[in-house]
Protein backbone atom coordinates (compact mmCIF):
# COMPACT_ATOMS: atom_id res chain seq x y z
CA UNK A 1 0.00 0.00 0.00
CA UNK A 2 1.20 3.48 -0.87
CA UNK A 3 -0.32 6.73 0.38
CA UNK A 4 0.31 10.17 -1.09
CA UNK A 5 -1.07 13.58 -0.20
CA UNK A 6 -1.57 15.22 -3.60
CA UNK A 7 -2.45 14.49 -7.21
CA UNK A 8 1.04 15.00 -8.63
CA UNK A 9 2.42 12.48 -6.14
CA UNK A 10 -0.33 10.01 -7.16
CA UNK A 11 0.67 10.26 -10.82
CA UNK A 12 4.34 9.86 -9.90
CA UNK A 13 3.59 6.80 -7.76
CA UNK A 14 1.62 5.10 -10.54
CA UNK A 15 4.43 5.96 -12.99
CA UNK A 16 7.02 4.24 -10.77
CA UNK A 17 5.10 1.23 -9.49
CA UNK A 18 2.34 -1.18 -10.55
CA UNK A 19 -0.92 -1.00 -8.60
CA UNK A 20 -4.05 -3.16 -8.70
CA UNK A 21 -6.24 -0.26 -7.58
CA UNK A 22 -5.97 3.47 -6.95
CA UNK A 23 -8.34 5.16 -4.48
CA UNK A 24 -8.25 8.75 -5.77
CA UNK A 25 -9.59 11.64 -3.73
CA UNK A 26 -11.30 14.02 -6.15
CA UNK A 27 -10.27 17.13 -4.20
CA UNK A 28 -6.55 17.12 -3.55
CA UNK A 29 -3.98 19.87 -3.42
CA UNK A 30 -1.46 20.51 -6.19
CA UNK A 31 -3.54 18.83 -8.92
CA UNK A 32 -6.97 17.41 -8.18
CA UNK A 33 -8.04 13.81 -8.64
CA UNK A 34 -9.69 14.47 -12.01
CA UNK A 35 -6.50 15.93 -13.50
CA UNK A 36 -4.38 13.21 -11.87
CA UNK A 37 -6.64 10.52 -13.36
CA UNK A 38 -6.36 12.04 -16.83
CA UNK A 39 -2.57 12.08 -16.48
CA UNK A 40 -2.53 8.43 -15.37
CA UNK A 41 -4.76 7.44 -18.29
CA UNK A 42 -2.30 9.22 -20.63
CA UNK A 43 0.73 7.24 -19.40
CA UNK A 44 2.49 5.39 -22.20
CA UNK A 45 2.60 2.09 -20.31
CA UNK A 46 -0.68 0.19 -20.92
CA UNK A 47 -0.57 -1.67 -17.59
CA UNK A 48 -0.15 1.57 -15.67
CA UNK A 49 -2.66 3.61 -17.66
CA UNK A 50 -5.31 0.87 -17.31
CA UNK A 51 -5.16 0.61 -13.51
CA UNK A 52 -8.59 0.69 -11.88
CA UNK A 53 -9.24 4.08 -10.30
CA UNK A 54 -12.00 4.55 -7.75
CA UNK A 55 -12.96 8.14 -7.04
CA UNK A 56 -13.54 9.18 -3.45
CA UNK A 57 -15.62 12.28 -2.91
CA UNK A 58 -17.75 13.88 -0.25
CA UNK A 59 -19.70 15.57 -3.04
CA UNK A 60 -21.56 12.77 -4.84
CA UNK A 61 -23.97 14.50 -7.17
CA UNK A 62 -24.76 13.77 -10.79
CA UNK A 63 -22.33 16.41 -12.06
CA UNK A 64 -19.48 15.03 -9.90
CA UNK A 65 -20.13 11.48 -11.04
CA UNK A 66 -20.21 12.55 -14.69
CA UNK A 67 -16.98 14.52 -14.24
CA UNK A 68 -15.26 11.57 -12.58
CA UNK A 69 -16.33 9.15 -15.27
CA UNK A 70 -15.33 11.59 -18.03
CA UNK A 71 -11.86 11.85 -16.46
CA UNK A 72 -11.48 8.08 -16.69
CA UNK A 73 -12.38 6.91 -13.20
CA UNK A 74 -14.01 3.50 -12.98
CA UNK A 75 -16.20 3.91 -9.89
CA UNK A 76 -17.30 6.82 -7.71
CA UNK A 77 -17.58 6.22 -3.96
CA UNK A 78 -18.74 8.69 -1.35
CA UNK A 79 -16.84 9.70 1.75
CA UNK A 80 -16.70 8.58 4.40
CA UNK A 81 -15.77 5.35 2.66
CA UNK A 82 -17.67 2.32 3.87
CA UNK A 83 -15.81 -0.95 3.57
CA UNK A 84 -19.02 -2.65 2.42
CA UNK A 85 -19.18 -0.27 -0.58
CA UNK A 86 -15.54 -0.96 -1.43
CA UNK A 87 -16.15 -4.70 -1.10
CA UNK A 88 -19.13 -4.52 -3.47
CA UNK A 89 -17.05 -2.64 -6.05
CA UNK A 90 -14.18 -5.08 -5.83
CA UNK A 91 -16.49 -8.08 -6.16
CA UNK A 92 -18.25 -6.62 -9.21
CA UNK A 93 -21.54 -6.05 -7.40
CA UNK A 94 -21.56 -2.23 -7.64
CA UNK A 95 -24.42 -0.70 -9.57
Amino acid sequence: MTAVDNGAAAVAAVSRQDFDLVLMDVRMKNINGLVATRKIRALSYPVKSAVEIFALTGDVIVVSIASCMAAGMDVVLSKPLRLSDLHHCLSGQWQ
